[in-house]
């Protein structure tokens, strides 16, 4: 929900930079704001004014967006509990700031401006993606909005998105810092590591039922039966309702001579790879090559086998983009240049060309007929869906339409991570993981709109809310018991680990604190930020990264029960740094970030020029309501 309602913000501006607001400007934690007394002006930054009736547009804007989102108005209980107008608040507070940036040098918003905004915005769009009048209006009228307020609004955004976008909106981050990225994302380590599993300890015997009595009344929350939900779903896809046998011949072929290049398999190539530590090292092996040594001849003297460094067949898009351009340029037989890749200079053979081909038509005619058949439905799917959605404005329910429409309606009692009450997961789960925040975000007993999907639609009904309560100690004290042990052998397992940890920070070699607990030492190669090692685990990937060469940590395992005490034996920086090794979206990521921090300068300097105002009477009386 809290992210629905960050999404709400209209402007890019205010998408990247709320952020950064919110933990400078907390609105009832702002010792530098000045309290003002006086009419409904609520928030002022030198002749830039926010009254209460801007913040009450802003509210209910809010308010209506989320409530459109989740189909179904927002609680005042739920309006609460997601600080709705302490979100609205905050973005405010930085608004008129940049208001008064805006005015001070005489930022203007021209009439075309405030139309684009408008149109730009989803909730406007018709069916046919451009903007529809009559949702507007009807918008602004369920949410009691004056138009003049809305344009005023928008007017105002207009103008901050200018100041943002010509102060910060076209600077990139420096090459230097793509570097830096470079650098801290692709450095590879090393380490050797032991794994304590639960195994390494003895068996736990049952505590006494005091201890175990007291235990469960520390942790009596763990053991509560969840909130489960009554949920009767009825679901039309396009697959379900679409009839491929009434797709013609002639359409298929039609359908396959127009989109040839997505039935065209790709060219491949088989390549002999020779990699190097060094440029150096690679151009000299060049040098041999240009001077009549055979490549095979080159592969013996580095002493890799032709097997060891056969690659293929692959395509293009299966290798780093600086090698695929000079491997996809060269004929067979033919042999590179020296290639600078992320993991070290390469010079590469091509041994064999498989031309890009066509499949032919009775191997992709049945996928072409299923295609077209569901294409064909879309249209109508949505007649059903209306039909659909007046038969149940009249007073049907799910299980008297679905007979009349062919479809199927199912029922079922679930808590919200799609368990029924004997604990089971349920069958239809591709379906429900979909429905459940849905229906736990609704009321029992409520009608609401359809889940639209990319293939259809479901619908759904909550027929009956079951309470979250306790559970008594003897209904659950085998469960408690299982726990209980589960958590001693965590306990067992943290203190065996921080023993040995003391001893290989005391110097004793790895391999001997192994024998001395009966473990094996493991090697971890290649381990880089970002990307989870599977064999240590998230946790464990993080943990390596946090100390130098020779730094030794604790962690839990891939599995989670298990923990890894590790120590980093050698750390490897990028040989290339060369900036078109980031793709075009991590660099304007780096960027996003870098405009970021320039933001944060631009809003400190404005609250120094001209703090924020706060009318103190009117504040005190909204907490109020």
């Amino acid at each position: 929900m809290l992210d629905k309602l960050c999404s709400t913000a209209k402007s890019w501006t205010l998408k990247i930079f709320l952020g950064v607001v919110l933990a400078s400007f907390i609105i009832w934690e702002i010792p530098t704001a000045l309290q003002y007394q006086g009419n409904d002006n609520l928030l002022i930054s030198g002749k830039s004014v926010l009254t209460l009736q801007n913040y009450q547009v802003a509210l209910n804007d809010v308010i209506g967006r989320n409530s459109y989102s989740i189909g179904r108005y927002l609680t005042q209980e739920e309006i609460n509990q997601f600080r709705i107008p302490q979100i609205v608040l905050q973005r405010m507070y930085m608004d008129v700031l940049l208001d008064e940036e805006a005015r001070r040098i005489k930022i203007g918003a021209s009439d075309d401006s405030i139309i684009n905004l408008l149109g730009q915005d989803p909730l406007f769009k018709g069916v046919n993606a451009h903007f529809d009048k009559k949702r507007f209006i009807a918008y602004t009228q369920q949410m009691h909005l004056a138009q003049n307020d809305i344009f005023s609004a928008l007017n105002r955004q207009a103008r901050r998105d200018q100041l943002v976008l010509g102060a910060l909106g076209y600077i990139k981050a420096p090459d230097t810092l793509y570097s830096a990225t470079l650098l801290h994302q692709r450095e590879k380590r090393v380490i050797n590591y032991l794994e304590l599993t639960p195994a390494l300890i003895s068996e736990i015997i049952d505590p006494d039922e005091i201890t175990l009595a007291n235990w469960f009344e520390n942790n009596e929350n763990r053991f509560r039966a969840p909130e489960y939900r009554q949920i009767t779903y009825m679901r039309m896809y396009v697959k379900e309702i679409a009839r491929p046998q009434d797709v013609t011949e002639e359409a298929i072929k039609a359908f396959y001579e127009q989109n040839q290049k997505r039935f065209s398999i790709p060219e491949k190539r088989t390549i002999e790879l020779l990699r190097f530590d060094t440029r150096a090292e690679a151009d000299a092996a060049a040098a041999e090559l240009a001077d009549g040594t055979s490549f095979d001849r080159l592969a013996a003297k580095k002493k890799q086998s032709l097997t060891l460094i056969h690659k293929g067949p692959i395509t293009k898009a299966e290798l780093p983009t600086p090698m695929a351009g000079e491997v996809f340029a060269l004929a067979k037989g033919k042999i590179s240049a020296v290639v600078n890749d992320l993991e070290g200079p390469v010079i590469i053979r091509v041994m064999d060309i498989q031309p890009l081909k066509l499949q032919p038509l009775d191997e992709v005619q049945e996928e072409i007929r299923r295609e077209i058949a569901e294409d064909s439905t879309v249209a109508t799917l949505r007649i059903k869906q209306k039909q659909i959605e007046e038969a149940r404005f009249e007073g049907m329910t799910l299980k008297e339409l679905a007979p009349k429409y062919g479809l199927k309606v199912k029922e079922i009692i679930i808590d919200a991570n799609g368990r029924t009450p004997d604990g089971k997961n349920v069958d239809d789960m591709g379906n429900l993981a979909i429905l459940i925040p849905y229906a736990f975000r609704s009321a029992e007993g409520v009608d609401i709109n359809p889940l639209a999907l990319s293939d259809g639609f479901v619908w759904y009904h909550v027929d009956k809310v079951i309470a979250s309560h306790k559970r008594s100690f003897d209904a659950v004290r085998n469960e408690v018991i299982t726990a209980w042990k589960e958590q001693e052998i965590q306990r067992l397992l943290d203190k065996k680990a921080a023993a040995i940890k003391k001893e290989l920070d005391d110097n004793m070699p790895m391999s001997k604190v192994a024998a001395q607990y009966k473990l094996s030492v493991v090697t971890e190669r290649d381990i880089q930020r970002g990307k989870v090692s599977p064999n240590i685990g998230k946790e464990a990937t993080i943990a390596v990264f946090s100390g130098l060469e020779g730094a030794t940590g604790i962690s839990a395992g891939a599995d989670g029960k298990s923990r890894i005490v590790f120590k980093v034996i050698s750390v490897a920086e990028p040989l290339n740094t060369n900036i078109e090794l980031l793709s075009q979206n991590e660099r304007e990521e780096i960027s996003v970030g870098f405009r970021n921090d320039l933001m944060q300068q631009l809003v400190a300097f404005s609250q120094t020029a001209h703090p924020v105002q706060i009318n103190a009477e009117l504040y005190q009386r909204m907490l109020q309501q």
